[in-house]
């Protein structure tokens, strides 16, 4: 079953959730590489997505400040019909490095990217959430 929040990304597969705060994703995005079994870490770089203007603002915010704020990041991969989550990472001490966004448009709370790429300090893959110990 599709959760609530996540309707608004229907069309996008992988959705993102910055610290885990709340339930519903903070962005989406139609394309992610990077995400590999590789030793060292590499960036991740999410592509063709949408973001809620107020949280990446705010990221960004303080990422101009005078120390760099890391965050994990969960990014969830969807089933195509969306009815389940096929795979799931977090990205601990993650940090936006690179922010591509086409012209802004006045009509919507969401701001598209063109690319968002985070550099992190591991990744966890075996992240388990409620839903998952109840199954």
């Amino acid at each position: 079953m599709t959760k609530p929040g996540n309707r608004r990304y229907s069309q996008f597969n992988f959705l993102v959730y910055f610290d885990r705060k709340t339930s519903s994703p903070v962005a989406a995005f139609m394309d992610c590489s990077g995400l590999s079994g590789a030793e060292a870490p590499a960036n991740i770089t999410l592509k063709r997505g949408v973001v809620r203007s107020e949280n990446l603002a705010r990221w960004n915010e303080e990422l101009r400040g005078q120390s760099v704020t890391e965050h994990s990041v969960v990014i969830e991969l969807m089933a195509e019909d969306r009815s389940q989550v096929m795979q799931r990472w977090r990205l601990v001490r993650a940090r936006i490095i690179k922010h591509v966004s086409p012209p802004f448009n006045a009509k919507s709370n969401d701001v598209a990217i063109e690319e968002l790429t985070l550099a992190y300090e591991r990744v966890d893959d075996r992240l388990r959430t409620k839903d998952d110990k109840a199954q």
